[in-house]
């Protein structure tokens, strides 16, 4: 029984174009989450046509895919622009000090609004100042950080019924805010709509290397406003360093110095792993206040502290096991006879990549 399961297909088609697909198979449900398609201009520039990640949110567009050395995203993938449906370019400046997006598509958490009523601009600009030969090895080749934004006309029905995608594991619209386990603790009254401009900023601060840090904040304005923030840091116990890469792949495959493959008589420890994420999301009282949310299922703040263990056998697999505190600033009905204002919850993941 697997509740939870994501696969991906990578491949080029002509020379200069290749494509990706993800799919997602969540409690009952399975969607499309990616089907897109890059043309690759020149070692500058790429042009991407299709529904898949977009900026604003660093955390949850910038990584190939989703490899952060915590378990799942922190609570703001869930104001992040998600999966918009559009034409974006990509490119790098300066032998890759600087990194770009601009693009234009349909509102993410618009998905089942009219298009022309639910179109946004994303982009993003991320700078790694110290690249390069000069700077090989050093402590602060790993360095970065820059900021998100977005902007556009919204109108689509906060809460959203009736179809697969409400409850498929990525919270496609804000029916409700949800921890980072899925437990919605900021829910929406029926027939409330977003109408309107609505923006968000997001910048972000990284450092990767043996030890990792990264930090991020969002700031979520509709007509009223949302921020959220999380913290994340890591550092491998066997002496691997995270991927450099670019500033928009911060996290990818690891190969361990000494990987674990019986079949290659290979027995080494694999690569090990600790990490820690401290998250805050302030949905604000005014929403509760003025009726927009449910006063008697909803709290204006939730924070989550998680910790894990990462270990890659061998850059094929990766095993990981973390434990989650969230907690309420007032008690709310989630689980149990009453309403509760923390809860815990161990997590598992296994991963393959071939």
């Amino acid at each position: 029984n697997s509740p939870f399961t994501r696969m991906f297909w990578y491949g080029n088609i002509p020379k200069d174009w290749s494509y990706q697909i993800g799919t997602q198979a969540f409690l009952g449900t399975y969607n499309l989450l990616d089907f897109f398609a890059p043309w690759h201009i020149n070692k500058y520039v790429n042009m991407r046509v299709g529904r898949g990640l977009a900026p604003p949110l660093y955390e949850y567009y910038a990584f190939s895919p989703a490899l952060e050395p915590v378990i799942t995203n922190s609570p703001l993938f869930q104001i992040a622009a998600k999966r918009p449906v559009g034409v974006m370019f990509s490119g790098t400046l300066l032998d890759n000090r600087i990194q770009w997006w601009s693009g234009v598509g349909n509102a993410g958490t618009g998905l089942y609004g009219a298009l022309n009523r639910n179109v946004e601009y994303y982009g993003a600009v991320d700078f790694t100042p110290f690249r390069g030969d000069a700077w090989k090895d050093s402590i602060l080749e790993g360095l970065g950080g820059g900021v998100g934004f977005s902007a556009g006309n919204e109108h689509y029905k906060l809460t959203q019924t009736g179809n697969a995608f409400a409850n498929n594991g990525e919270a496609t619209t804000n029916a409700s805010f949800i921890t980072v386990v899925g437990l919605p603790w900021y829910i929406y009254n029926q027939n409330i709509w977003t109408n309107g401009i609505q923006s968000r900023v997001a910048p972000h601060i990284y450092w990767n290397g043996r030890f990792s840090v990264l930090a991020e904040m969002m700031n979520f304005s509709r007509e009223l406003t949302e921020w959220a923030y999380y913290v994340n840091a890591s550092y491998w116990l066997t002496g691997e360093r995270d991927f450099i890469g670019s500033g928009f792949q911060g996290y990818t495959v690891m190969e361990p110095k000494r990987p674990f493959i019986p079949s290659r008589g290979e027995y080494g420890p694999g690569g090990w792993q600790i990490a820690a994420q401290w998250s805050e999301f302030n949905a604000g009282h005014a929403d509760i206040a003025r009726g927009y949310a449910d006063p008697t299922r909803s709290t204006e703040r939730m924070d989550s502290l998680m910790t894990g263990l990462n270990w890659w056998p061998n850059k094929y697999t990766r095993i990981s096991f973390n434990y989650v505190w969230t907690w309420f600033n007032n008690p709310i009905p989630i689980v149990g006879p009453g309403p509760i204002d923390q809860y815990s919850t161990f997590w598992m993941r296994f991963a393959l990549y071939f």
